[in-house]
């Protein structure tokens, strides 16, 4: 169950809420397409750029990519994923 943000919060402090809210879920579904033989890199990508392309069609901008890359998978092995992801190797965004 998602929690409802705190009403006078920051546009920051809500963003943060949004994320604590989500973060359960979003491990949920790495550990079961993880199961399912994805490795964690792939399943975080492919949510990234889920997200990207919800985020674009919603705002009717570009999507962007990882890395730079049309298709982020190409160079998986190259770079450390967080380094592509632009976070911490600690996965912290996850958690808030």
């Amino acid at each position: 169950m998602f929690q409802s943000p705190q009403q006078h919060s920051t546009s920051e402090g809500r963003r943060k809420q949004c994320v604590r809210s989500l973060s359960p879920d979003i491990a949920l579904i790495v550990d079961k397409a993880q199961m399912a033989g994805w490795s964690r890199e792939e399943v975080l990508i492919a949510i990234a750029d889920a997200a990207d392309q919800q985020l674009a069609d919603l705002t009717g901008t570009a999507m962007t990519t990882v890395g730079g890359h049309a298709d982020p998978m190409t160079d998986i092995l190259d770079e450390p994923v967080q380094k592509r992801l632009s976070m911490p190797a600690s996965g912290a965004f996850l958690l808030g």
